[in-house]
């Protein structure tokens, strides 16, 4: 932590709050820093009065991209975490994206049984089926013997598809980055 995490700035768009780098936000209105609470989705929101004195339920992750990264209040522009943590709300995990570049860095489904995103058993070929969601359609990456390969296959897709919006983006070996 630097002397700068503790330098407030005014929320745009929303008079009376200010927010800093550490995600504490002030209310000038109770004069005192403001405890949030964590959603049924697993997210640290607040609420907070706008400019015209709606009442608004704001993630902390976006409400730190309205103060540094440039969104918009109103903007369909959402912040995604890049390590997928929804706790992890230091502005460096914290990028602008897309809804569908957001929903990219997605962790698989509970009831996923490859234990990879995108690869699942077609029962009537008996073999493992690739496939990656991009542009709104579904893409089929192919039907494959072997798991390892329908994942390798998903991987390349991802790499292809998603770009620095897939999971691990930023945990990945340098080589694999040159490659895109």
């Amino acid at each position: 932590m630097n002397k700068y995490d503790k330098c407030f700035v005014p929320i745009p768009g929303f008079p009376g709050y200010e927010i800093n780098l550490s995600g504490e936000i002030w209310s000038h209105v109770s004069g005192r820093l403001l405890a949030g609470s964590i959603s049924s989705s697993s997210y640290r929101q607040f609420s907070m009065r706008n400019v015209e004195s709606k009442l608004y339920c704001l993630t902390l992750a976006r409400t730190l991209g309205i103060a540094f990264l440039g969104i918009d209040a109103n903007s369909k522009l959402q912040v995604d975490h890049r390590d997928e943590d929804k706790l992890n709300n230091n502005i460096s995990n914290l990028r602008i994206a897309s809804q569908s570049e957001n929903q990219y860095n997605t962790t698989a489904y509970s009831n996923n049984r490859s234990g990879h995103r995108g690869v699942c058993w077609h029962k009537r070929r008996s073999k493992w089926q690739a496939q990656i969601r991009f542009g709104g359609k579904q893409l089929h990456l192919g039907l494959f013997d072997n798991l390892n390969d329908a994942a390798a296959a998903r991987k390349a897709a991802e790499i292809k598809y998603h770009g620095k919006f897939r999971p691990g983006y930023d945990t990945d070996q340098p080589a694999t980055e040159e490659a895109l």
